[in-house]
């Protein structure tokens, strides 16, 4: 899948082939919440303090309450409610200046959504419980 796209920023179109895109909006019905049980977000890095980082996208993935941000960030608070985030992985997959944010985030569900439960057990093994 990587070297299908090489190292460039993923579109929607580029991760739709293989999973459901959502932006923040789309997730939530009626009670805030959100039944979807997998995904990836499209959203804006934000700092430690709420400014934005990168006017643009920034891929996370979500797994029923597993979020993961190749960051190794938390999910922020909207996400977190609306998706009921219990766990979220604290690993550091990507640098500062890389565009490979979609590309990891596709890996992720692959692990834990195509690939069976021994690999969710892993995955959850090196995710922090909030």
């Amino acid at each position: 899948m990587i070297k299908e796209y090489g190292n460039r920023a993923l579109s929607d179109s580029d991760i739709n082939k293989y999973f459901p895109v959502y932006d923040r909006s789309s997730l939530k019905q009626g009670n805030g919440k959100s039944s979807v049980p997998y995904g990836i977000i499209n959203i804006d890095r934000v700092d430690g303090n709420g400014k934005l980082v990168h006017n643009g996208t920034h891929w996370v993935a979500f797994y029923k309450n597993m979020y993961y941000d190749p960051f190794g960030f938390p999910p922020p608070d909207d996400i977190k409610k609306t998706l009921n985030i219990t766990m979220y992985s604290t690993d550091v997959n990507q640098g500062d200046g890389e565009v490979i944010c979609g590309h990891l985030s596709m890996l992720f569900l692959f692990d834990v959504v195509k690939s069976g439960l021994s690999n969710i057990l892993d995955v959850l093994q090196r995710m922090k419980r909030i």
